[in-house]
C-alpha cells in the first residue's frame, strides 16, 4: 500500500471512526434476536448486530451478513439479498481483502440495478471507489467516485454527493493535488454545514482539510480546523477521537514558542486520556509528542530516554511506522549530543526501515543527518557518499512534485474542458427545442390561415436577429476553444519540457552506472555494449526536440524566426538554448537537457548575449520574454 494512502487513513481517518460499542445495547438485540422467529425481524435485528460488531469482531459480522443473504434467498427478495451482498463486502474491505469485496459489491451493484435504486446503486460504487483508492488503484476510484456522484445526482442527494466530494478530496490529497482536493473538500464542508444532523460527518470532512492545510503549510489555517474538531469530539465525549485530533494539533504547535502554555496543556491531557483509554497506540502517539517538545527546548537527555523506550517498545508491539519515526528522532537526539557512533547506528536503521516501508521524506531525513554525522567523525568518505545519496533523493521527490504539478493542472484543464462541452451541449439543446417550438407554431399558423403578412414579417425579422445572436455565440465559442487550446498547448509544453529533462537525467544516469559494471565481467560481456549502443542511439534522436519545438513555436508565435530576425548567424542550438531560457528553465536543468556541464550552458549563453547585441547590463532572460 503507498504510504501516503496508509498514514493517511491510519492516522487521520481511523480514529475517527474507532468509537466505544455499547455492550447493552448488543446484549439487548442478541435477546430480541433468540426470541424471535419471524424472517423479516431476523433481518433487521442482524442488519443491527452486523453494525455493533464490524468495528470489533468481523468475522461475527460476516455471520450475520450471512444471515441476511440466506434469508433473502429463501424469501426471494432481491432488496435483502442486495443488502447482505453489501455488507458482507464491507466486511472484506475492513479485512483489507479487497478482491473479495469487489465480488460482493459488484454482485450488490447487479441486483440494485435491476430496479434502478440509483441511491444503493451510488453507494456501492462510493464503495467501490474506497477500496480502489486504498489499494492505490487512483484512476479506477476517480471513476467509481465519478459514477456515484452521477448518480446521487439523479436522485437530488445532496449529503450523499457531499460524501463523494469528501471521497475524491482524499483521492486528491493521496495524489499530492492539493488545490484540487481542498476545492472539493470545501464544497463538502458547505454541504454538511447546511444540515445540523450530520455534524459528524461535517468534522469528518474538516478532518480532510485540516491534512489538506499542513501538507500545503499552511499552520495556521491547519490549527484553525483541528481546534474546530477538537471541540466537537470534546462536546461528545468522544475521548479516542479527540486525542487522535489532538496530537495531530499538538504537532503544529510545537514549533510555536508562543504556544507554550497551551500546548503544556493539550500535552497533558492527551497523556493523561491516552492512558485512561489503555490505548497503546494513542500512549506511543502522546509520548512521540512529549519527546519533541523536550527536544525543541533543549532538554536533550530526556527527550533521548522517552526515544529509546518508544523505540524498543514500538518494536515489540510492531507499530512500524511509530517505529521508524522514533528510530530517526534518536538518532538525531545522539548526533545533537555528540553521541555519534549511537546516532549513526541508529539513523543506518531508520534509513533501512524508512526505504522498506517507502516513506521517502524520512529516509531523505536519514540520510543527510548521516552525512552530518559521519563528516563530525572525520570519515570524509561516508559522508560523501550519503550526501550524495541525500541530494539523489532530494532530486526525485522535488521531480515527483513537480510532476504533480503539471499532472494537477492537466487534470484542471480537462475537468473544465468537461464542464464547458457539458454547458455547449445545453444550450445546443435549448436551442434546438426553440427552433423546434418555432417550426411547430409557424406550420399551425400556416395550416389556418390566420397570419397577417405584418406578423410574418416581423417573426421573420425576430428570426434573423435570433440567427445573428446565435453567429456571434458560436464566435465567442470559437474563440473561447482557442483560448482552451492555447492554454492545453502551454501545458503541454511545459509537461514535455519536463519529460525532456527527466529523460536525459536518467540516461545520463544510467551511463554513470553501466561503467560500474565494467568491474564484472560476466554482465559486462553479456551486455554492456548492446546497452550502450541503445543508449548512443536514444541520445542521439531529435524527435523529443521536434515536439518540443512545434509545441512551443505555437504557443510563442514563431519564436525562432523573430530570434533570426534580430541575429542572422544564430544557429540551431542557440534557438535551443533561446527556448529553454524563455521557458525559465534553470542552467542545471538546461544542462540535463542538452547532456553539458553547467558551465558550457553558462558560456553559450554570454555567445548568445552578445550575438544578440545586448549589453553587459541587460538580462538576458528578461529579454528573451519581450521576444
Amino acid at each position: 500500500m503507498n504510504t501516503r494512502i496508509a498514514l493517511f487513513w491510519t492516522v487521520i481517518l481511523l480514529p475517527f471512526f474507532l468509537s466505544s460499542q455499547n455492550s447493552s445495547r448488543t446484549d439487548s438485540l442478541l435477546l430480541q434476536l433468540a426470541a424471535t422467529s419471524n424472517q423479516e425481524e431476523i433481518v433487521a435485528l442482524s442488519a443491527q448486530l452486523w453494525s455493533e460488531y464490524i468495528d470489533r469482531d468481523i468475522d461475527l459480522a460476516l455471520q450475520y451478513a450471512e444471515n441476511i443473504i440466506r434469508i433473502g434467498q429463501s424469501l426471494q427478495v432481491d432488496t435483502i439479498v442486495s443488502n447482505g451482498y453489501q455488507k458482507k463486502g464491507i466486511s472484506y474491505a475492513y479485512l483489507n481483502n479487497y478482491d473479495s469485496s469487489g465480488v460482493y459489491f459488484r454482485k450488490a451493484l447487479s441486483l440494485y440495478r435491476k430496479v434502478n435504486d440509483y441511491e444503493a446503486i451510488a453507494s456501492i460504487q462510493r464503495n467501490l471507489g474506497q477500496d480502489h483508492n486504498m489499494v492505490g488503484e487512483l484512476d479506477s476510484a476517480s471513476y467509481y467516485y465519478r459514477k456515484a456522484g452521477e448518480n446521487f445526482a439523479k436522485i437530488n442527494d445532496s449529503v450523499g454527493i457531499a460524501d463523494i466530494y469528501n471521497s475524491e478530496a482524499i483521492l486528491y490529497y493521496i495524489k499530492g493535488f492539493y488545490n484540487l482536493a481542498f476545492n472539493k473538500a470545501i464544497a463538502g464542508e458547505r454541504i454538511f454545514e447546511q444540515r445540523e444532523n450530520l455534524a459528524g460527518d461535517l468534522n469528518q470532512n474538516r478532518m480532510v482539510i485540516a491534512a489538506i492545510y499542513s501538507a500545503m503549510k499552511d499552520t495556521l489555517n491547519a490549527i484553525t480546523y483541528y481546534k474546530k474538531i477538537s471541540t466537537y469530539f470534546k462536546a461528545n465525549d468522544m475521548k479516542r477521537q479527540y486525542v487522535s485530533n489532538a496530537i495531530l494539533l499538538a504537532g503544529l504547535l510545537i514549533p510555536d514558542y508562543e504556544r507554550y502554555p497551551e500546548l503544556f496543556l493539550l500535552i497533558d491531557e492527551i497523556v493523561e486520556t491516552s492512558q485512561q483509554l489503555q490505548d497503546v497506540v494513542l500512549i506511543n502517539q502522546a509520548r512521540l509528542i512529549q519527546a519533541s517538545l523536550a527536544y525543541q527546548k533543549g532538554n536533550y537527555d530526556e527527550a533521548g530516554k522517552i526515544q529509546l523506550n518508544l523505540v524498543n517498545t514500538t518494536l515489540q508491539e510492531g507499530q512500524e511506522y511509530l517505529q521508524v519515526i522514533n528510530t530517526l528522532a534518536l538518532g538525531e537526539t545522539m548526533i545533537t549530543i555528540g553521541e555519534y557512533g549511537q546516532g549513526i547506528n541508529y539513523l543506518q536503521k531508520a534509513a533501512a526501515l524508512s526505504s522498506q516501508l517507502a516513506m521517502e521524506t524520512i529516509t531523505l531525513d536519514a540520510k543527510k543527518l548521516l552525512a552530518q554525522g559521519y563528516e563530525a567523525i572525520g570519515d570524509y568518505e561516508n559522508s560523501l557518499a550519503y550526501y550524495k545519496d541525500y541530494k539523489t533523493l532530494e532530486e526525485k521527490i522535488y521531480t515527483e512534485e513537480r510532476t504533480n504539478r503539471f499532472s494537477e493542472l492537466q487534470t484542471i484543464y480537462e475537468t473544465e474542458k468537461k464542464e464547458n462541452a457539458l454547458a455547449l451541449q445545453e444550450e445546443e439543446i435549448k436551442t434546438l427545442n426553440a427552433q423546434a417550438t418555432s417550426n411547430r407554431l409557424t406550420k399551425t399558423l400556416y395550416a389556418i390561415g390566420m397570419v397577417s403578412f405584418i406578423l410574418i414579417s416581423g417573426l421573420l425579422y425576430f428570426g434573423f436577429k435570433q440567427r445573428m445572436k446565435k453567429n456571434s455565440i458560436e464566435r465567442e465559442k470559437q474563440e473561447a476553444i482557442y483560448k482552451q487550446e492555447l492554454a492545453f498547448k502551454k501545458k503541454e509544453l511545459a509537461s514535455q519540457t519536463l519529460h525532456l529533462v527527466q529523460k536525459n537525467t536518467f540516461i545520463q544516469e544510467l551511463k554513470e552506472n553501466l561503467e560500474k559494471i565494467k568491474q564484472s565481467p560476466e554482465l559486462f560481456k553479456v551486455e554492456f555494449k548492446k546497452l550502450v549502443l541503445l543508449l548512443r542511439r536514444q541520445s542521439a534522436e531529435d524527435k523529443n526536440w521536434e515536439v518540443f519545438k512545434s509545441y512551443f513555436s505555437e504557443v510563442h508565435n514563431n519564436f525562432d524566426q523573430n530570434l533570426k530576425s534580430i541575429a542572422q548567424d544564430v544557429t540551431e542550438n542557440d534557438i535551443r538554448l533561446a527556448s529553454f531560457l524563455r521557458m525559465n528553465l534553470t542552467t542545471k536543468e538546461i544542462a540535463s537537457l542538452i547532456n553539458v556541464l553547467p558551465d558550457s550552458v553558462l558560456k553559450s549563453k554570454y555567445r548568445l548575449k552578445k550575438k544578440l547585441g545586448l549589453s553587459k547590463e541587460q538580462d538576458l532572460n528578461i529579454y528573451l520574454t519581450t521576444l
